[in-house]
């Protein structure tokens, strides 16, 4: 703005996966005065409207212009797979019994705010940590389902001569400090991360009434100044007497001067900010300051501990003014030590229930994987921790290996200079397996470099997904840089959870924006993103599966899923009952089913669904996938469906002609270029030249008596279905190809062709192979069979 007249060049080494990455760049002209957008607002309101093909024309415009240019590493022979993990039957039983206990956790909950009479605000703070915290301790379950999985995969490339790099996000160092600082320093066994999440959930933020002992609080002399007997001037003191200490003495609390517990004139010690819509669905518990709601950024412990508005704190030093609430009314008084100890038992309870599964919850991801793989000897960890529990390997036979926690280096040393040097161990091939998280996604290199000794292939395992496509294609980057020998191979190992899908929809949608911001093509991210498209369910037509599918379970509509219709009576109603404590279906007083439509969100949906026990869980899911993939044909039918940018011309047997092309002079003097419109023809069919000429000859006879020319056992008005079946290297498999498109993407069963199809010889198939071909050119197969085109879905 100071300098109007200079040029201006953006530079980014990441790409831009949403909109408002683009939000600095005020110098393209993309919004402003002299544009159709005033704002950057209104312009980012138009394209996230228009989805991923409105980022397509924002990108190539800007390359049309001569605005953007954007050049990326080659993915020319990098192979990538997605590897599905199944799940052992003992791990099955953790999970159902995890999902009982957080169902379990949730009515205590709502059992203590009630007693507490919460308004609607604190309910919805609780609430909404309840839920991220649910959410944080389900993915840890996800990932741990895979570990044993990605140990058997590692050591098997370690035979084949190849090296490793697993990518992880989170590490769990905070809850092992936590556990470090409980036991004085000693640890007897490894530490489990989804333990930690739960116990913090119940130990910080169950609802539970403030009280304070029968100790005389001196009063501050000036306005704001604390001494060390009021409360909150000394924590310590005050955690002594909060009613989270189980050891607090009933004896010695006035009961007296306690306040109903109504709470109607309290405020927070530390004031919770967050609007009344904030639902914390979307949100990603993992990032650091990510919780809106946290008023100080700098705070780790948020608490709910409430007191007397008339305290000095509440009155002087609230961290926002807080309006002076009118007297209290007279209203029914809740016994307070009944109140108390309920709470208090309650607390207790869920406490001591986590204790009794805690020996089944699975270890913390990194700890537990450099262990199974040879201990920190044979692993380098490159993550942003300063120390790591190990088990003890100086032992001798009348003592048995123990758990310590050890420093990853003894001298004080920075963490950037740690992993340098272990990434010193790995590229001299010293040890053969990395390990990285999101702290060393950036800055170092992994790659089979020429210039150093290791130059084996790299296999990439990305056992925890990011949260955003960018930080995955940051990490994909370690192992695939230039000056490298050979090319990597990525693994991404997803389990069979249903609801893991969630964190693999996140990636898939945000690797189609990265390619439609960056390359004008949602398809060109850099990766093989086509492999998680299958994955990308946030997106219109998922929600309308969504609110179709519970919408068909509160008997408002007919399902449009076969596998629903199909269901038994006493599944549906178990489904109904599981959704219900998940909140993504309500009960009214009546006891009829109620959907709150405008709070429904894809990632909520398969967020709560962590939350239900695994057969159950997968079968909603499969119910919901069904009615996805209903509605995705429905809208490719009626021409709804948006592709993208189509590459034509590149499957097997089409051909594209250019008919003509107009082309349109744009004035470089208002930033228009020119603009050519072609006219092509596309023909995809199948001559019956082209069929002999792909029947086996007498020089290569039939792999399979199955190969060759098939008609369909029932006519349509005298007319005849014809294919033509080839075998392929998978037994009992074949490759189909019709008249009129030519090659099917799918392959054929052999028991589903004998159920509709007879086989014939060349001379019964020739005429309706050739009439049907002809008459392609002109016209669709229904109107070549029916005459006229039935719409079929009114």
């Amino acid at each position: 703005r100071s300098l109007p007249k200079a040029r201006i060049v953006y530079c980014s080494a990441t790409g831009a996966s949403e909109v408002k990455h683009l939000a600095y760049m005020v110098r393209l002209g993309l919004w402003g005065n002299g544009t159709q957008f005033q704002t950057f607002h209104e312009f980012n309101r138009a394209v996230e409207k228009g989805g991923v093909g409105a980022m397509e024309l924002v990108a190539m415009d800007m390359k049309l212009r001569g605005l953007y240019i954007s050049r990326q590493l080659s993915f020319t022979n990098v192979h990538f797979q997605i590897q599905e993990i199944p799940l052992t039957q003992a791990y099955i039983e953790v999970y159902n019994t995890s999902c009982g206990l957080w169902i379990e956790c949730k009515k205590k909950f709502l059992e203590a705010m009630k007693l507490l009479d919460f308004d609607n605000r604190k309910f919805k703070v609780i609430m909404a940590l309840f839920w991220a915290a649910h959410q944080r301790f389900f993915k840890y379950l996800c990932i741990a389902s895979k570990v044993q999985g990605a140990v058997r995969i590692v050591k098997q490339a370690i035979r084949e001569n190849k090296c490793v790099v697993i990518g992880l996000q989170s590490t769990g160092e905070s809850r092992l400090m936590d556990v470090l600082e409980e036991k004085g320093g000693e640890l007897s066994e490894f530490v489990s991360s989804a333990k930690g999440v739960l116990v913090n959930l119940i130990q910080k933020h169950f609802p539970a009434p403030y009280v304070k002992s029968k100790v005389t609080h001196e009063v501050p002399d000036k306005p704001g100044e604390l001494s060390d007997s009021t409360p909150g001037s000394n924590p310590e003191k005050d955690s002594a007497l909060d009613s989270d200490n189980s050891n607090t003495d009933l004896s010695e609390v006035n009961w007296e001067t306690v306040p109903p517990l109504d709470y109607e004139d309290s405020t927070y010690r530390r004031y919770i900010s967050s609007s009344d819509t904030t639902d914390g669905e979307d949100m990603n518990p993992f990032a650091e300051g990510s919780v809106p709601w946290i008023a100080n950024k700098k705070t780790k412990k948020l608490k709910l501990e409430m007191e007397d508005s008339t305290t000095p704190q509440a009155e002087h030093s609230s961290p926002i003014p807080v309006a002076k609430q009118p007297e209290l009314k007279k209203r029914v008084r809740t016994d307070p030590r009944d109140v108390y100890q309920r709470t208090k038992d309650m607390k207790q309870e869920l406490l001591d229930k986590v204790e009794e599964i805690s020996v089944f919850l699975p270890n913390n991801t990194l700890d537990e994987l450099i262990d199974c793989l040879g201990g920190p000897n044979q692993v380098s960890e490159m993550t942003g921790r300063k120390g790591r529990v190990v088990t003890e390997t100086n032992v001798t036979a009348e003592i048995e290996p123990g758990i310590k926690y050890e420093l990853r280096s003894c001298l004080d040393v920075p963490i950037d200079l740690l992993n340098m040097e272990e990434k010193r161990k790995f590229m001299d091939g010293e040890v053969n397996i990395a390990i990285i998280s999101e702290a060393a996604s950036s800055g170092i290199s992994l790659h089979a470099d020429k210039r150093y000794k290791n130059q084996k292939q790299r296999l990439h395992i990305t056992l925890e997904l990011p949260w955003t496509a960018d930080k995955a294609i940051q990490q994909f980057g370690r192992t695939h840089r230039s000056n490298q020998v050979v090319p990597p191979q990525y693994l991404f190992l997803i389990s069979e959870l249903a609801g893991e899908r969630r964190f693999a929809s996140v990636i898939a949608r945000r690797l189609e924006n990265l390619g439609a911001l960056t390359r004008g093509d949602r398809k060109a991210a850099g990766v093989e993103s086509s492999d998680f498209t299958r994955f990308n369910f946030d997106t219109r037509d998922g929600l309308l599966a969504l609110d179709s599918l519970l919408r068909c379970l509160v008997g408002k509509v007919s399902p449009l899923a076969s596998s629903l219709s199909s269901a038994n009576e006493e599944r549906v109603r178990t489904a109904i009952e599981a959704l219900i404590t998940v909140e993504l279906i309500s009960r009214t007083p009546k006891g009829k089913l109620k959907l709150d439509r405008e709070l429904l969100s894809v990632s909520k949906f398969l967020n709560r669904l962590l939350g239900i026990e695994v057969e159950l869980q997968n079968t909603i899911f499969i119910w919901f996938l069904d009615t996805f993939d209903f509605l995705v044909r429905q809208a490719k039918r009626l021409g709804r469906w948006d592709d993208g940018i189509v590459e034509m011309g590149t499957t097997a047997g089409e051909e594209v002609e250019r008919i003509r092309m107009e082309e349109f002079l744009g004035d470089p003097l208002f930033g228009t270029g020119t603009t050519r419109l072609s006219t092509i023809r596309v023909s995809r069919g199948l001559s019956w030249e082209e069929v002999l000429n792909r029947l086996p000859t007498e020089d290569s006879p039939l792999v399979s008596e199955d190969e060759g020319l098939y008609l369909s056992l029932k006519d349509v008005r005298g007319k005849f279905y014809c294919l033509l079946v080839l075998s392929t290297t998978d037994p009992g498999m074949f490759v189909v190809y019709r008249p009129n498109i030519g090659r099917v993407n799918t392959l054929m069963k052999y028991s589903d062709l004998q159920q509709t199809y007879r086989k014939v010889t060349l001379e019964e198939a020739r005429p309706h192979w050739i009439d049907l071909y002809n008459q392609s050119l002109t016209k669709c197969r229904h109107t070549y069979f029916q005459r006229r085109v039935q719409d079929q879905f009114p």
